[in-house]
Protein backbone atom coordinates (compact mmCIF):
# COMPACT_ATOMS: atom_id res chain seq x y z
CA UNK A 1 0.00 0.00 0.00
CA UNK A 2 1.15 3.56 -0.49
CA UNK A 3 0.30 7.04 -1.60
CA UNK A 4 -0.18 7.76 -5.27
CA UNK A 5 1.68 10.69 -6.80
CA UNK A 6 -1.58 12.05 -8.17
CA UNK A 7 -3.77 14.31 -6.07
CA UNK A 8 -7.49 14.79 -5.63
CA UNK A 9 -8.97 18.23 -5.18
CA UNK A 10 -11.87 18.52 -2.75
CA UNK A 11 -13.73 21.46 -1.29
CA UNK A 12 -13.74 21.26 2.50
CA UNK A 13 -17.48 21.98 2.53
CA UNK A 14 -17.99 18.91 0.37
CA UNK A 15 -16.10 16.68 2.81
CA UNK A 16 -18.23 17.88 5.70
CA UNK A 17 -21.37 17.28 3.65
CA UNK A 18 -20.20 13.74 2.85
CA UNK A 19 -19.55 13.06 6.53
CA UNK A 20 -23.09 13.99 7.55
CA UNK A 21 -25.18 12.36 4.82
CA UNK A 22 -25.62 8.70 3.98
CA UNK A 23 -28.63 7.13 2.24
CA UNK A 24 -28.08 3.49 1.49
CA UNK A 25 -29.74 0.18 0.89
CA UNK A 26 -29.42 -3.51 1.72
CA UNK A 27 -30.61 -5.67 -1.16
CA UNK A 28 -31.05 -9.41 -1.67
CA UNK A 29 -32.26 -11.86 -4.28
CA UNK A 30 -35.81 -11.63 -2.90
CA UNK A 31 -35.75 -7.85 -3.41
CA UNK A 32 -35.87 -6.98 0.27
CA UNK A 33 -34.53 -3.49 0.89
CA UNK A 34 -33.48 -2.10 4.25
CA UNK A 35 -32.19 1.46 4.67
CA UNK A 36 -28.70 1.72 6.12
CA UNK A 37 -27.49 5.09 7.31
CA UNK A 38 -24.73 6.88 9.14
CA UNK A 39 -24.82 6.41 12.90
CA UNK A 40 -23.92 10.04 13.61
CA UNK A 41 -27.36 10.78 15.05
CA UNK A 42 -26.75 7.98 17.56
CA UNK A 43 -23.25 9.19 18.44
CA UNK A 44 -21.40 6.51 16.49
CA UNK A 45 -19.33 6.66 13.30
CA UNK A 46 -20.43 3.14 12.38
CA UNK A 47 -23.34 2.37 10.08
CA UNK A 48 -26.74 1.49 11.50
CA UNK A 49 -29.81 -0.42 10.37
CA UNK A 50 -33.32 -0.69 11.81
CA UNK A 51 -34.91 -4.14 12.02
CA UNK A 52 -38.00 -5.54 13.70
CA UNK A 53 -37.29 -8.01 16.50
CA UNK A 54 -40.14 -9.55 18.45
CA UNK A 55 -42.46 -6.96 16.92
CA UNK A 56 -40.29 -4.02 18.03
CA UNK A 57 -38.18 -1.76 15.81
CA UNK A 58 -34.58 -1.63 16.98
CA UNK A 59 -31.64 0.27 15.47
CA UNK A 60 -28.40 -1.70 15.45
CA UNK A 61 -24.79 -1.18 14.40
CA UNK A 62 -23.82 -3.17 11.28
CA UNK A 63 -20.56 -5.05 11.85
CA UNK A 64 -18.87 -7.36 9.34
CA UNK A 65 -16.05 -8.00 11.82
CA UNK A 66 -18.11 -9.93 14.39
CA UNK A 67 -20.77 -12.61 14.40
CA UNK A 68 -23.29 -12.54 17.23
CA UNK A 69 -26.18 -10.09 17.07
CA UNK A 70 -27.31 -8.66 20.40
CA UNK A 71 -29.59 -5.97 21.80
CA UNK A 72 -29.88 -4.38 25.21
CA UNK A 73 -32.58 -6.13 27.23
CA UNK A 74 -34.77 -5.60 30.27
CA UNK A 75 -34.11 -6.13 33.08
CA UNK A 76 -30.64 -4.70 32.63
CA UNK A 77 -27.84 -4.77 35.18
CA UNK A 78 -25.63 -2.32 33.29
CA UNK A 79 -26.87 -0.65 30.11
CA UNK A 80 -25.73 2.47 28.32
CA UNK A 81 -28.26 5.13 27.35
CA UNK A 82 -30.31 4.67 24.17
CA UNK A 83 -33.33 6.60 22.82
CA UNK A 84 -35.33 3.46 21.95
CA UNK A 85 -36.95 1.46 24.76
CA UNK A 86 -34.95 -1.58 25.83
CA UNK A 87 -36.06 -4.86 24.34
CA UNK A 88 -38.29 -6.71 26.81
CA UNK A 89 -38.37 -10.48 26.17
CA UNK A 90 -41.24 -10.91 28.63
CA UNK A 91 -43.69 -9.07 26.36
CA UNK A 92 -42.59 -10.74 23.13
CA UNK A 93 -44.84 -13.76 22.42
CA UNK A 94 -42.22 -15.35 20.18
CA UNK A 95 -39.12 -14.97 22.39
CA UNK A 96 -37.47 -18.13 23.70
CA UNK A 97 -34.45 -18.52 25.95
CA UNK A 98 -31.91 -21.00 24.61
CA UNK A 99 -30.52 -23.68 26.87
CA UNK A 100 -26.97 -24.81 27.46
CA UNK A 101 -27.43 -28.02 25.50
CA UNK A 102 -28.63 -26.19 22.37
CA UNK A 103 -26.58 -26.18 19.19
CA UNK A 104 -26.51 -22.38 19.23
CA UNK A 105 -24.93 -22.39 22.68
CA UNK A 106 -22.26 -24.82 21.52
CA UNK A 107 -21.50 -22.51 18.57
CA UNK A 108 -20.69 -19.53 20.82
CA UNK A 109 -17.04 -20.54 21.19
CA UNK A 110 -16.39 -20.11 17.47
CA UNK A 111 -18.67 -17.09 17.11
CA UNK A 112 -17.39 -15.04 20.05
CA UNK A 113 -14.23 -16.71 21.32
CA UNK A 114 -16.03 -17.48 24.60
CA UNK A 115 -17.99 -20.65 25.32
CA UNK A 116 -21.55 -20.45 26.57
CA UNK A 117 -22.10 -20.81 30.31
CA UNK A 118 -25.05 -21.86 32.43
CA UNK A 119 -26.74 -19.87 35.17
CA UNK A 120 -26.99 -21.21 38.71
CA UNK A 121 -30.75 -21.64 38.82
CA UNK A 122 -31.65 -22.38 35.21
CA UNK A 123 -30.09 -24.10 32.19
CA UNK A 124 -30.21 -20.88 30.15
CA UNK A 125 -27.17 -20.31 27.94
CA UNK A 126 -25.24 -17.16 28.85
CA UNK A 127 -22.92 -15.44 26.40
CA UNK A 128 -19.95 -13.08 26.62
CA UNK A 129 -18.72 -11.12 23.61
CA UNK A 130 -15.82 -8.66 23.75
CA UNK A 131 -14.39 -6.40 21.07
CA UNK A 132 -10.91 -5.14 20.27
CA UNK A 133 -11.58 -1.70 21.74
CA UNK A 134 -12.59 -3.16 25.11
CA UNK A 135 -16.35 -2.88 24.53
CA UNK A 136 -18.44 -5.86 25.62
CA UNK A 137 -21.90 -7.37 25.97
CA UNK A 138 -22.94 -10.08 28.44
CA UNK A 139 -26.34 -11.71 28.69
CA UNK A 140 -28.46 -14.68 27.76
CA UNK A 141 -28.82 -16.34 24.38
CA UNK A 142 -32.33 -16.32 22.94
CA UNK A 143 -34.33 -16.47 19.73
CA UNK A 144 -37.20 -14.44 18.35
CA UNK A 145 -39.03 -13.44 15.20
CA UNK A 146 -36.90 -11.07 13.05
CA UNK A 147 -38.12 -9.03 10.10
CA UNK A 148 -35.64 -7.60 7.57
CA UNK A 149 -37.56 -5.10 5.47
CA UNK A 150 -40.58 -7.22 4.58
CA UNK A 151 -38.86 -10.61 4.88
CA UNK A 152 -39.49 -12.63 8.06
CA UNK A 153 -36.78 -14.74 9.69
CA UNK A 154 -38.09 -17.22 12.22
CA UNK A 155 -36.18 -18.26 15.35
CA UNK A 156 -33.39 -15.75 14.86
CA UNK A 157 -30.70 -16.37 17.48
CA UNK A 158 -29.28 -13.31 19.24
CA UNK A 159 -27.94 -12.12 22.54
CA UNK A 160 -30.23 -10.50 25.09
CA UNK A 161 -27.71 -8.16 26.68
CA UNK A 162 -27.98 -7.51 30.43
CA UNK A 163 -24.51 -6.01 30.89
CA UNK A 164 -23.26 -3.84 28.03
CA UNK A 165 -20.57 -1.19 27.89
CA UNK A 166 -18.41 0.42 25.25
CA UNK A 167 -18.31 2.41 22.04
CA UNK A 168 -21.80 1.64 20.76
CA UNK A 169 -23.07 5.21 20.77
CA UNK A 170 -26.80 5.11 21.47
CA UNK A 171 -27.62 2.17 19.20
CA UNK A 172 -29.87 -0.53 20.62
CA UNK A 173 -27.34 -3.25 19.85
CA UNK A 174 -25.14 -4.75 17.18
CA UNK A 175 -25.83 -6.92 14.11
CA UNK A 176 -22.95 -9.29 13.38
CA UNK A 177 -22.35 -10.17 9.73
CA UNK A 178 -19.40 -12.53 10.27
CA UNK A 179 -18.88 -16.09 9.05
CA UNK A 180 -19.97 -18.26 11.99
CA UNK A 181 -23.31 -20.07 12.21
CA UNK A 182 -24.69 -17.38 14.53
CA UNK A 183 -24.18 -14.42 12.19
CA UNK A 184 -27.11 -12.84 10.34
CA UNK A 185 -25.56 -13.97 7.06
CA UNK A 186 -25.48 -17.64 8.07
CA UNK A 187 -28.87 -17.61 9.77
CA UNK A 188 -30.54 -16.22 6.64
CA UNK A 189 -28.62 -18.29 4.08
CA UNK A 190 -31.74 -20.29 3.25
CA UNK A 191 -33.59 -17.05 2.51
CA UNK A 192 -30.97 -14.92 0.80
CA UNK A 193 -28.63 -16.40 -1.77
CA UNK A 194 -26.62 -13.20 -1.87
CA UNK A 195 -26.31 -10.36 0.59
CA UNK A 196 -24.96 -6.86 0.14
CA UNK A 197 -25.16 -3.55 1.92
CA UNK A 198 -24.38 -0.02 0.94
CA UNK A 199 -23.51 2.77 3.32
CA UNK A 200 -21.10 4.72 1.20
CA UNK A 201 -19.47 1.39 1.22
CA UNK A 202 -20.95 -1.70 -0.36
CA UNK A 203 -20.20 -5.20 0.82
CA UNK A 204 -21.36 -8.08 -1.37
CA UNK A 205 -21.19 -11.43 0.39
CA UNK A 206 -21.11 -14.29 -2.19
CA UNK A 207 -21.72 -17.65 -0.54
CA UNK A 208 -21.71 -15.86 2.67
CA UNK A 209 -18.20 -14.94 3.80
CA UNK A 210 -17.81 -11.63 5.60
CA UNK A 211 -14.12 -11.33 6.36
CA UNK A 212 -10.88 -12.38 4.76
CA UNK A 213 -7.41 -12.13 6.10
CA UNK A 214 -4.07 -12.93 4.56
CA UNK A 215 -0.89 -11.54 5.96
CA UNK A 216 -2.77 -9.97 8.86
CA UNK A 217 -5.49 -7.75 7.37
CA UNK A 218 -9.23 -7.64 8.10
CA UNK A 219 -11.95 -5.80 6.21
CA UNK A 220 -14.33 -4.57 8.88
CA UNK A 221 -17.39 -2.30 8.67
CA UNK A 222 -17.47 -2.14 12.47
CA UNK A 223 -14.08 -0.41 12.72
CA UNK A 224 -14.09 3.25 11.72
CA UNK A 225 -10.51 4.11 10.71
CA UNK A 226 -7.91 1.79 9.26
CA UNK A 227 -5.38 0.45 11.79
CA UNK A 228 -1.97 -0.61 10.50
CA UNK A 229 1.19 -2.15 11.98
CA UNK A 230 3.52 0.63 13.19
CA UNK A 231 6.13 0.22 10.44
CA UNK A 232 3.52 0.36 7.66
CA UNK A 233 1.68 3.28 9.24
CA UNK A 234 4.91 5.22 9.68
CA UNK A 235 5.87 4.71 6.03
CA UNK A 236 2.47 5.90 4.80
CA UNK A 237 2.42 8.84 7.19
CA UNK A 238 5.92 9.92 6.11
CA UNK A 239 5.03 9.83 2.41
CA UNK A 240 1.71 11.58 3.02
CA UNK A 241 3.44 14.43 4.84
CA UNK A 242 5.89 14.81 1.96
CA UNK A 243 3.03 15.27 -0.48
CA UNK A 244 0.70 17.21 1.84
CA UNK A 245 3.15 19.84 3.01
CA UNK A 246 2.85 23.50 3.91
CA UNK A 247 -0.34 23.24 5.96
CA UNK A 248 -0.32 24.30 9.64
CA UNK A 249 -0.42 21.43 12.14
CA UNK A 250 -3.14 20.86 14.72
CA UNK A 251 -3.19 18.80 17.95
CA UNK A 252 -3.66 15.04 17.78
CA UNK A 253 -7.10 13.60 18.42
CA UNK A 254 -7.54 10.26 20.18
CA UNK A 255 -5.64 7.66 18.09
CA UNK A 256 -5.24 10.09 15.17
CA UNK A 257 -1.82 11.73 15.39
CA UNK A 258 -1.50 13.49 12.01
CA UNK A 259 -3.72 16.56 12.15
CA UNK A 260 -3.91 19.95 10.44
CA UNK A 261 -5.58 23.33 10.81
CA UNK A 262 -7.29 23.88 7.45
CA UNK A 263 -9.74 26.57 8.56
CA UNK A 264 -8.06 29.21 6.40
CA UNK A 265 -8.38 27.13 3.19
CA UNK A 266 -11.42 26.87 0.95
CA UNK A 267 -9.80 24.10 -1.09
CA UNK A 268 -6.97 21.62 -0.56
CA UNK A 269 -5.15 19.07 -2.71
CA UNK A 270 -5.15 15.63 -1.09
CA UNK A 271 -2.76 12.80 -2.08
CA UNK A 272 -4.42 9.67 -3.36
CA UNK A 273 -4.00 6.50 -1.29
CA UNK A 274 -3.98 3.08 -2.93
CA UNK A 275 -3.74 -0.36 -1.33
CA UNK A 276 -2.20 -3.23 -3.28
CA UNK A 277 -3.02 -6.85 -2.51
CA UNK A 278 -1.59 -10.21 -3.48
CA UNK A 279 -2.86 -11.18 -6.91
CA UNK A 280 -2.60 -7.61 -8.26
CA UNK A 281 -5.75 -6.45 -6.52
CA UNK A 282 -5.99 -2.72 -5.88
CA UNK A 283 -8.20 -0.55 -3.73
CA UNK A 284 -8.19 3.21 -4.20
CA UNK A 285 -9.27 5.03 -1.06
CA UNK A 286 -11.89 7.64 -1.88
CA UNK A 287 -10.93 11.21 -1.07
CA UNK A 288 -13.81 11.36 1.44
CA UNK A 289 -12.09 8.62 3.44
CA UNK A 290 -8.79 10.43 3.90
CA UNK A 291 -9.61 13.05 6.53
CA UNK A 292 -11.64 13.02 9.73
CA UNK A 293 -13.03 16.42 10.73
CA UNK A 294 -12.66 16.76 14.49
CA UNK A 295 -13.99 20.31 14.35
CA UNK A 296 -16.60 21.50 11.90
CA UNK A 297 -14.69 24.69 11.13
CA UNK A 298 -11.76 22.58 9.84
CA UNK A 299 -9.41 23.90 12.52
CA UNK A 300 -8.64 20.30 13.49
CA UNK A 301 -8.67 17.84 10.60
CA UNK A 302 -6.83 14.52 10.95
CA UNK A 303 -5.55 11.86 8.60
CA UNK A 304 -8.06 9.03 9.10
CA UNK A 305 -5.44 6.31 9.63
CA UNK A 306 -3.95 5.04 12.88
CA UNK A 307 -1.16 2.80 14.09
CA UNK A 308 -1.59 -0.43 15.96
CA UNK A 309 0.44 -0.84 19.14
CA UNK A 310 2.52 -3.81 17.95
CA UNK A 311 3.88 -5.17 14.68
CA UNK A 312 2.27 -8.59 15.12
CA UNK A 313 -1.27 -7.26 15.57
CA UNK A 314 -3.80 -7.85 12.80
CA UNK A 315 -4.31 -4.85 10.51
CA UNK A 316 -7.83 -3.62 9.84
CA UNK A 317 -9.28 -1.75 6.86
CA UNK A 318 -12.02 0.34 8.47
CA UNK A 319 -15.27 1.65 7.06
CA UNK A 320 -13.89 5.17 6.58
CA UNK A 321 -11.50 3.90 3.91
CA UNK A 322 -14.21 1.73 2.30
CA UNK A 323 -16.37 4.71 1.33
CA UNK A 324 -17.63 4.75 -2.26
CA UNK A 325 -16.17 1.27 -2.73
CA UNK A 326 -17.76 -2.04 -3.63
CA UNK A 327 -16.03 -4.87 -1.82
CA UNK A 328 -16.83 -8.29 -3.30
CA UNK A 329 -16.23 -11.49 -1.36
CA UNK A 330 -16.01 -14.67 -3.44
CA UNK A 331 -15.81 -17.67 -1.12
CA UNK A 332 -15.66 -20.25 -3.90
CA UNK A 333 -12.44 -18.80 -5.31
CA UNK A 334 -11.35 -17.42 -1.92
CA UNK A 335 -10.78 -14.00 -3.41
CA UNK A 336 -11.77 -10.44 -2.59
CA UNK A 337 -12.23 -7.69 -5.15
CA UNK A 338 -12.73 -3.92 -5.17
CA UNK A 339 -14.53 -1.52 -7.49
CA UNK A 340 -15.46 2.14 -7.40
CA UNK A 341 -19.12 2.78 -6.56
CA UNK A 342 -20.10 6.40 -6.10
CA UNK A 343 -22.84 6.97 -3.56
CA UNK A 344 -25.65 9.46 -3.96
CA UNK A 345 -25.97 12.01 -1.20
CA UNK A 346 -29.13 13.64 -2.47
Amino acid sequence: MGTDGRRSKLLLSEIKSIQSQFKNVVSTQVETQIPISSGVRLQTLNYIVTVALGGRNLTMIVDTGSDLAWVQCQPCKLCYSQPEPLFNPLISPSYQSLQCNSQACHTLQFATGNSGSCGNNAPTCNYVVTYGDGSYSHGELGSDHLVLGTTPVENFVFGCGRNNKGLFGAASGLMGLGRSDLSLISQTSNVFGEFSHTACLILMLQLLLSKFWDGGILIDSGTVVTRLPPSIYTAIKTEFLKQFSGYPPAPSFSILDTCFNLSAYAEVNIPTLKLWFEGDGQMSVDVSGMFYFVKRDASQVCLALASLAYEDEIGIIGNYQQRNTRVIYDTQQMKVGFAREMCSFS
